[in-house]
């Protein structure tokens, strides 16, 4: 194998690895790039899942936060409150 690569040894039962050849073999691939391309996706498939629940995490964590100890308005906010205040007398 060249620079790049390393091997994994994985154990699978018997009929497994024969459903894997006849996949391989229907998709005209190896079995090494049919394992190597499910393997893939499926590992891409896991991250997004962790990221979009870690986003979301950390978003309930920051609305709680918001909740919680609010910060009152920002000075672009108090600007616009004042124009509609002169805008439309209320």
């Amino acid at each position: 194998m060249g620079s790049g690569y390393s091997k994994i040894t994985i154990r699978q039962p018997v009929a497994l690895k024969k459903k894997i050849e006849r996949a391989a073999a229907k998709r005209g691939m190896t079995v090494t790039s049919f394992i190597n391309s499910t393997l893939e996706r499926a590992a891409d498939r896991t991250l997004e899942r962790v990221r979009r629940r870690e986003l979301t995490d950390r978003d309930q964590a920051a609305l709680l936060e918001m909740l919680t100890q609010p910060k009152g308005p920002n000075k672009a906010l108090l600007r616009a409150a004042e124009r509609y205040r002169e805008r439309y007398g209320a």
